[in-house]
């Protein structure tokens, strides 16, 4: 029987995916760890070495809401992110309370109804147009 870690994790190399940040958390050191919600793959936890500090090696790119072009390398002990190309920031979402309202509560509902690891290329298309909206 093949366990589920063993399923879950990509085939070890570099991968390239577009897609989202859906939330970001602080882990040890100088590191964070993302929910990433990418085409063809779903909705992934990445872990994202040099992203605090003075230094942070990713910009804007790790933010919640910022779309992105991501560059990453599966491991044997995970799923890394490497680089990362911002697409689309959503800078006039940000600046209006009611339309970053708006835009948390949907990303919030995706990120409870998605399956982990589930390939979601439609739902991933209308969060995106949702974002468009409103903008």
């Amino acid at each position: 029987m093949i366990s589920a870690y063993e399923t879950s994790k990509l085939p070890q190399g570099y991968y390239t995916y577009g897609g989202t940040v859906l939330l970001r958390r602080d882990t040890c050191g100088s590191s964070q760890s993302l929910l990433l919600f990418m085409r063809d793959i779903g909705m992934r936890w990445v872990s994202a070495p040099g992203a605090t500090g003075r230094k942070n090696r990713f910009g804007g790119a790790i933010e919640p809401m910022a779309w992105a072009e991501f560059h990453l390398f599966q491991s044997v002990k995970g799923l890394y992110l490497q680089s990362a190309e911002v697409r689309e920031d959503f800078l006039a979402v940000r600046s209006s309370p009611k339309r970053l309202l708006a835009s948390i509560r949907c990303y919030k509902r995706v990120k409870q109804t998605l399956m982990a690891e589930h390939e979601s290329n439609q739902i991933l298309v209308i969060l995106w147009n949702t974002m468009l909206a409103f903008n």
